[in-house]
């Protein structure tokens, strides 16, 4: 039973000389919404590579389910494509510049900036304490089947 928690890094993460990079380090989630950015560092020091997830938590549960929440990003499949791309575009750009995490951090927040941020916040009652088993999925499920019936009346 995985129980909703779904890994955070897809990266090879152990390298021995003469033998296949595999994933055998992890980090696992039950709240993805909430992960901002995870990844392995390259290093020669072991064959196990540092690996990290960067999350937005918050140290208050009291949320009231009438509140509404401001989406500043929305991470869709094409957005994600799009920030994928630019990654890969800028590729030298990440390997020889980001000299510190911070570089790093700061080169990687602007392309998530252009690809992944919405020019007007979307505020919204959805969330998951009033919609838990809401997924971007079954809203687009729901929206199709409108549309369709629309059309078809």
């Amino acid at each position: 039973c995985n129980c909703g928690f779904v890994p955070t890094i897809s990266l090879p993460t152990h390298q021995m000389p003469h033998c296949e990079r595999t994933c055998i380090d992890n980090i696992h989630t039950n709240v993805v919404d909430k992960s901002l950015l995870s990844g392995v560092v390259s290093n020669k020091i072991s064959h196990h590579h540092p690996i990290f997830t960067a999350a937005k938590v918050s140290s208050s549960c009291s949320q009231n389910s009438s509140d509404k929440i401001t989406i500043h990003y929305e991470y869709s499949n094409a957005n994600l494509d799009n920030l994928c791309n630019e990654i890969e575009k800028d590729m030298n750009t990440f390997l020889y510049s980001c000299d510190t995490f911070e570089n790093f951090i700061e080169l990687f927040q602007n392309k998530i900036d252009a690809t992944c941020k919405l020019e007007t916040p979307k505020t919204t009652k959805r969330n998951t304490i009033t919609n838990p088993w809401i997924t971007s999925g079954l809203i687009n499920s729901v929206q199709k089947k409108a549309r369709l019936y629309f059309d078809w009346r």
